[in-house]
C-alpha cells in the first residue's frame, strides 16, 4: 500500500511542478501576434448587389441586400511568419452565397489603420480572391451577450470577388464574437 501512496505523491508532486512557469520567461509567454488588433471570430452576414457598377471606388454606396448570416466562423489570424503586414482572412469553409466557392487566403494589413486588402491572392480553396475596404473598426458594435446584457464589440467589414464569379462583389460584415471579447 505504501508502494502505491508514495507512485500517487510522486505524480501528484510532478504534476504540479511540471506546469510552473516564470511569466517573465519569454521563452513560455505566448503574448500578442503583430495583427491581433485585426484578428478573432467574427459573426458575419453576407450582401448582394445587383447592379455593381465599375466604379468601387463607390462600393460603400451600392444598394446592398442582405443574403444571410453563416454564424462565427469567419476568421482572421496571424500567418505563421507573424509578420504586421499580412495576416489570414478564413470563412471556415462556410461561404457559400452565389456560388462562391470557400476562401482562405493571406491578405496585406495596415496594422494602424486596422486595414486589409489583396488583389487576386492566392485562395487556398480554388481560384484567386480579390478583397477591397477592408477595415475593423474598434468597438464599433453593440452586440448582445447575455439576456439582453450588451457589449462593445470590435466590427469588420469588407468586399469579396472569386476571380471568374459571374456575381462580382459581397459585402461581408459583422462584429467580434462575444466568446472572444474584444482586442
Amino acid at each position: 500500500m505504501k508502494k502505491y501512496l508514495l507512485l500517487i505523491a510522486a505524480a501528484l508532486v510532478m504534476g504540479f511542478t511540471s506546469c510552473d512557469s516564470d511569466p517573465s520567461d519569454s521563452s513560455t509567454s505566448a503574448g500578442g501576434t503583430k495583427v491581433e488588433k485585426l484578428a478573432g471570430a467574427w459573426v458575419v452576414s453576407v450582401f448582394t448587389c445587383d447592379e455593381q457598377g465599375d466604379d468601387v471606388a463607390n462600393i460603400d454606396s451600392w444598394k446592398w441586400e442582405e443574403a444571410g448570416a453563416f454564424g462565427s466562423d469567419l476568421m482572421t489570424y496571424n500567418t505563421a511568419a507573424n509578420k504586421s503586414n499580412e495576416m489570414w482572412v478564413d470563412d471556415q469553409g462556410e461561404c457559400n452565397f452565389g456560388g462562391v466557392n470557400d476562401y482562405s487566403h493571406k491578405v496585406k494589413v495596415g496594422v494602424k489603420g486596422m486595414t486589409f486588402s489583396v488583389k487576386e491572392g492566392n485562395n487556398q480553396y480554388g481560384k484567386p480572391v480579390t478583397i477591397i475596404g477592408g477595415k475593423v473598426l474598434k468597438n464599433a458594435a453593440t452586440v448582445e451577450k447575455d439576456r439582453g446584457h450588451k457589449i462593445k464589440a470590435d466590427s469588420i467589414v469588407y468586399y469579396v470577388k472569386v476571380d471568374g464569379a459571374s456575381y462580382g462583389y459581397l459585402k461581408v460584415s459583422g462584429y467580434l464574437s462575444a466568446s472572444t471579447g474584444t482586442n
